[in-house]
């Protein structure tokens, strides 16, 4: 159920947090569950937010974890406490002895787009490429990541290639949509972003 909200997240799915709110009243003692609570709270970037992450965290602090789930309550008590360099430090480990951690990696590059380190942000998507492949349990939100992150620095026939590979998988994608159509904007595929924009249309009011 969490690999299922977790996807449904970066496919930018409608009623991911109703459900992870229930799952994490049927099972209160899940420590990853509330990790992942508590980096959607912050990803509402309201100070609002702060005590309720805060409290989920707590909550997670307070079971018995691995060293993989302590990162990750590591990043979001740096989070919580805005220090960003120990929070991609966290992230940065966890990726380091489990590069398959969508979770990290996700919310690693995500935040290295918004801090505008596009270049850190290629690093990262590049170092844990050969560990994906296309039998690896969410390979397409590896792909259209690494998408944007190339489109970012100039790459833009590898980006393209990511993003078609991960619209392959799923055609409502709506990261490769985005990092596809900025390859055409800084190539001067107007026509070509416009139609995949107007494709698109049918289903965007499906999403978050």
């Amino acid at each position: 159920r969490l690999d299922a909200i977790i996807d449904d997240i970066y496919y930018y799915r409608l009623g991911v947090q109703d459900r992870l709110d229930a799952l994490l009243q049927e099972f209160p003692g899940f420590v990853l569950g509330h990790v992942l609570k508590g980096y959607s709270l912050m990803s509402e970037g309201t100070l609002d937010a702060h005590p309720k992450a805060q409290g989920h965290l707590l909550q997670a602090e307070a079971l018995a974890s691995n060293p993989r789930e302590r990162l990750h309550q590591e990043a979001l008590r740096a989070w919580i406490a805005q220090d960003l360099s120990a929070r991609a430090a966290a992230w940065e480990q966890v990726l380091i002895e489990w590069p398959l951690d969508l979770l990290a990696f996700r919310q690693f590059t995500g935040s290295l787009f918004w801090t505008g380190d596009k270049r850190h942000q290629a690093e990262v998507t590049a170092g844990v490429a050969g560990f994906w492949g296309p039998k690896t349990p969410g390979h397409g939100h590896f792909l259209s990541a690494h998408c944007f992150a190339m489109e970012e620095i100039g790459q833009y026939a590898v980006a393209e290639r990511c993003a078609r590979d991960a619209l392959d998988l799923q055609p409502q994608d709506l990261w490769a949509l985005h990092g596809l159509v900025h390859v055409f904007e800084m190539q001067g595929r107007t026509q070509e972003g416009v139609k995949v924009l107007d494709d698109a249309a049918r289903f965007l009011n499906e999403h978050n």
